[in-house]
């Protein structure tokens, strides 16, 4: 269901719609987000109601399915009209079997245009924390497609360890097309790499650039038990080998990535000019394998 845009409610019904939040101590904020999702968020809370043996409320999930079709009904325009009405035989359905991680979060926008590295970042972080809490938005990724066809604008480029567990599309919580990323085993770069972060800084005009380093990472790992001199993979191991900090690989990774920042912009003029003019943003950051969080190093 497309749901109900907080912009589209009057005072009144924003205060209903407060009001029924507060009545039942809902852990549920109004924000610029949609929520359509609010039914689904409401299972939610009886879903965990039910296993720590409470009693689940019938009257609530009555009181919710009158407030959101009083909603959509007394909605008008053209956001009304491209609102999915919700009848009451559906309510069962949507919610029948719901789990907490089943809850899905949706965006106001397909395209998600952040005009510097300030904002892309805070786009990137609060998507994190929504991989975090396992609420994860629900993208039309057929829609997403179609939309792609003539273009791609990314609003960030990641330079990020070939490490199959660091995705950072579902790190970030992202849609396809929105994160240009750059893999390679221990965050190593070559020229190759860096004409590959130019294009998609300069040519894509990527307001943010992030180096973003993974805990337990392999390569690091290997480096610093002097390991890994086997065919090219000496080559990564030769990158790595600057940065390693004796008995602490956690530290080396973050050296590691501290250091392919310092590459970038040392071997890269093109992207070193940006930065001056304020145009590129340039961060490194850490990923922590047990909580899906990202944390900033520099």
């Amino acid at each position: 269901m497309d749901g109900i845009r907080l912009s589209s409610l009057s005072p009144h019904q924003l205060g209903e719609l407060s009001d029924f939040i507060g009545k039942y101590g809902l852990d549920i904020e109004l924000g610029e987000e949609k929520t359509a999702n609010f039914l689904l968020r409401l299972w939610n809370a009886e879903e965990e109601k039910r296993k720590h043996g409470e009693k689940y409320s019938r009257k609530m999930l009555k009181d919710a399915e009158s407030l959101i079709l009083s909603m959509n009904s007394q909605a008008s325009g053209q956001a009304a009209e491209k609102r999915t009405q919700i009848g009451p035989a559906q309510v069962p359905g949507i919610m029948r079997g719901m789990r907490p991680h089943d809850v899905p979060r949706e965006v106001e926008s397909m395209e998600r245009k952040p005009k510097t590295g300030e904002e892309a970042l805070r786009l990137l972080m609060k998507g994190n924390k929504n991989f975090v809490e396992g609420k994860m938005t629900q993208y039309d990724v057929v829609k997403r497609r179609k939309e792609l066809l003539e273009g791609q604008q990314p609003f960030a480029a990641i330079v990020c360890c070939s490490d199959s567990r660091v995705e950072p599309v579902i790190t970030f919580d992202a849609n396809i097309g929105e994160i240009f990323v750059a893999k390679g085993a221990g965050n190593v770069l070559d020229s190759v790499g860096l004409g590959t972060i130019e294009y998609g800084v300069e040519h894509l005009k990527v307001p943010l650039l992030m180096i973003l380093a993974h805990e337990k990472c392999g390569a690091v790992t290997a480096c610093c038990k002097g390991g890994g001199n086997e065919g090219h993979v000496r080559d990564i191991m030769e990158k790595i080998r600057p940065s390693v900090i004796p008995g602490n690989v956690e530290a080396s990774a973050d050296a590691n990535a501290k250091a392919v920042k310092s590459y970038i912009l040392q071997n890269c003029d093109v992207l070193r000019r940006l930065v001056e003019e304020r145009k590129l943003m340039v961060v490194v950051a850490k990923y922590h394998l047990e909580s899906g969080k990202v944390t900033m190093l520099e």
